[in-house]
C-alpha cells in the first residue's frame, strides 16, 4: 500500500467514537474510509460521506465477490469495509475508520500499518445512559459485550470527558502518524 497508516476507533456504542472521529478528521493529515451498510441513511447522512449505502443485493454480490476485507451483521443491518476503500484512502493520506471491536481485530491482522485505539466510556452505567438517552435501548447488551474485549487492544482512550479525551486521542494519533 504505502507509508499511510490507518487508525481504526472502536468502543461500544455511545462510547463517542464518531464525536471523536470527527474532530480528529478536522486534520489536514487524515481522512475518513468510508464503510458500506444496508441500513437507511439516519438524518444528515450523505452517501458517500458517512457511509455508502447499500441494498441487500448490493451487499450479498459484494460479499460474494470478496470485496470486502471485513464485514459483520449486528443491529439488523450489514456493515462492511471494502478492502478497494481502505487502500484508495490510503494512497492520498492517514486514514481513520471506526469499527466495531471484532472488525478493528480482522483489519489489525489484515492491514499493514494500522493501529486500534479503543474508546471506552467510563463506567458500565454511564454508558447505559448514554445509550437510553439515544433510545438504544437494543444494543445496551452487545454494548456492555463489548467492553469486556477493551484489553485486546494496546490503546485505550476514556471518554469521559469529550476534550480530555480527544487530547488522548491525538496524542495517540500523533505518535502514530
Amino acid at each position: 500500500m504505502s507509508d499511510y497508516q490507518l487508525i481504526i476507533l472502536t468502543g461500544p456504542s455511545g462510547a463517542g467514537k464518531s464525536s471523536l472521529a470527527n474532530k480528529l478528521l478536522r486534520r489536514d493529515n487524515i481522512n475518513r474510509c468510508v464503510t458500506c451498510t444496508t441500513r437507511m441513511p439516519r438524518e444528515n447522512e450523505e452517501e458517500g460521506i458517512d457511509y455508502f449505502f447499500l441494498t441487500g443485493v448490493e451487499f450479498s454480490e459484494s460479499m460474494e465477490n470478496n470485496k470486502f476485507v471485513e464485514y459483520s451483521f449486528h443491529y439488523g443491518n450489514w456493515y462492511g469495509v471494502r478492502l478497494s476503500d481502505i487502500e484508495n484512502s490510503l494512497r492520498e493520506s492517514h486514514t481513520l475508520i471506526t469499527l466495531n471491536w471484532r472488525g478493528a481485530s480482522a483489519l489489525e491482522r489484515k492491514i499493514q500499518n494500522s493501529h486500534v485505539i479503543y474508546i471506552e466510556p467510563p463506567s458500565v452505567e454511564i454508558l447505559e445512559k448514554r445509550l437510553q438517552d439515544r433510545g438504544c435501548y437494543d444494543r445496551i447488551n452487545y454494548a456492555c459485550e463489548d467492553m469486556a474485549q477493551a484489553k485486546l487492544f494496546s490503546h485505550r482512550v476514556i471518554n469521559d470527558d469529550l476534550d480530555e479525551a480527544y487530547s488522548s486521542l491525538l496524542a495517540i494519533a500523533e505518535n502514530i502518524v
